[in-house]
């Protein structure tokens, strides 16, 4: 279907609230049916593929805890779910590129997401134990899905695996983020979401992915 493609550039930096504020702002201007944010992300699980596209089925915050006074910590970041109808789009539409010869890789699943940019073998084995489920991690997604449930607007995450986080974000960089936008890409064009929907692409300056 027809829909519109959002790019919108925040020069305040990446993260959850930089996230939060632009999505509000979209949905204040284009009051849309849904928000999809679309990029690239860091992938969790053996097996994966650069390039593999990771689509939500709920988004889960790293960053809130409660440091305990025995100094043990405590997670109370929250978990949000994609609505069912939007995620059986996504499954239908998983099912028949996995099934295609030549068809995109596609993982449905959780991703979480934190303020901290990660390229570091510690943090990311620290970043799996987090949540053994987690397919994939990047910095915007929670702001957004927070803001889109805050307006009461469905959304979505799809995003590409771009890196593994492991110390080696370097390594043929520019090619590999192209490839992971353009499958993020390719994914959304072909899920047959609402015609008042918006695909989101949001660029956030100061720090480098």
């Amino acid at each position: 279907g027809e829909y519109t493609i959002l790019h919108s550039h925040s020069l305040a930096g990446q993260g959850q609230v930089n996230a939060a504020v632009l999505t509000k702002r979209v949905n204040h201007i284009y009051k849309p049916a849904l928000v999809v944010g679309v990029g690239i992300s860091m992938g969790l699980k053996d097996g994966q593929h650069i390039g593999e596209v990771l689509v939500s089925n709920d988004v889960r915050d790293t960053e809130m805890l409660r440091i305990n006074s025995d100094g043990t910590v405590t997670q109370r970041g929250r978990t949000f779910a994609v609505e069912s109808h939007v995620e059986k789009q996504c499954n239908a539409r998983r099912d028949d590129e996995n099934g295609r010869p030549g068809g995109l890789r596609v993982q449905v699943g959780r991703i979480i997401c934190g303020n901290p940019l990660s390229d570091n073998l510690v943090n990311r084995k620290a970043l799996i134990a987090f949540d053994p489920q987690a397919i994939g991690y990047e910095m915007e997604s929670y702001g957004l899905a927070t803001a889109a449930r805050d307006d009461g607007i469905p959304w979505l995450l799809v995003k590409s695996i771009s890196d593994w986080g492991d110390g080696g974000k370097g390594r043929n960089k520019e090619q590999r983020q192209k490839h992971a936008a353009t499958t993020a890409a390719a994914f959304t064009r072909k899920v047959d979401f609402p015609s008042s929907a918006i695909v989101f692409d949001a660029q956030f300056d100061q720090q480098k992915k």
